[in-house]
């Protein structure tokens, strides 16, 4: 199992560009769980000849497009709960199931990109968007709690809600009286 896991800008050079697995005796099976594959030259998910391949509650950002799934005998793939920037499931072989929750396309909206934070915004389509049958660990990669706000996020990062910039700022109207103004400024909201 692979799981809490970040793959980040990894530029293959073989020409199948795919993600390689392996354990020697060809009778295994692979799950993907709460990981993030963001700007990674890959045209191929895996290579390997798995029993099965479930990959749940990941995100694929910023990729090559995936253009197949390579796996030995037909076995069984299942993508559940995962962001892929385009996949067409009806062109994938049978033996792959696009199951519930896929979200293709559209803005992951990340924190800041360009400066390496791939955590989520909290209007991002990917907060609360996965599965918690998958979820494998109680913390996400950085060890902040894995599930908040009830659904476990789909990616490496939980988004762990919106904080408090600094401390609420607080005016009394005058010396005595009963109405005043609270000054609250939120960061990492909408």
């Amino acid at each position: 199992m692979i799981s809490n896991s970040r793959a980040l800008s990894n530029k293959l050079s073989s020409p199948e560009k795919s993600l390689w697995a392996s354990d020697g005796n060809d009778h295994f099976s692979i799950q993907i769980i709460n990981c993030s594959f963001v700007n990674n030259n890959v045209d191929t998910i895996f290579h390997a000849f798995p029993d099965s391949l479930t990959i749940a509650n990941t995100l694929f950002s910023d990729a090559a497009q995936i253009t197949h799934f390579s796996l030995g005998w037909n076995n069984p793939v299942l993508l559940t709960h995962c962001y892929f920037d385009s996949l067409n499931c009806s062109a994938l072989p049978p033996s792959v199931t696009c199951g519930p929750g896929m979200i293709i396309g559209g803005d992951p909206m990340f924190v800041n990109p360009d400066s390496g934070d791939y955590r989520l915004r909290p209007c991002s389509p990917l907060v609360n968007a996965g599965s918690n049958a998958y979820v494998s660990t109680p913390i996400d990669l950085p060890g902040n709690p894995r599930i908040r706000g009830g659904t476990v996020d789909i990616g490496a990062y939980e988004h762990q809600g919106p904080t408090l910039a600094a401390a609420p700022s607080a005016q009394p109207s005058c010396p005595g009286g009963a109405s005043g103004a609270i000054g609250i400024e939120v960061q990492e909201a909408c």
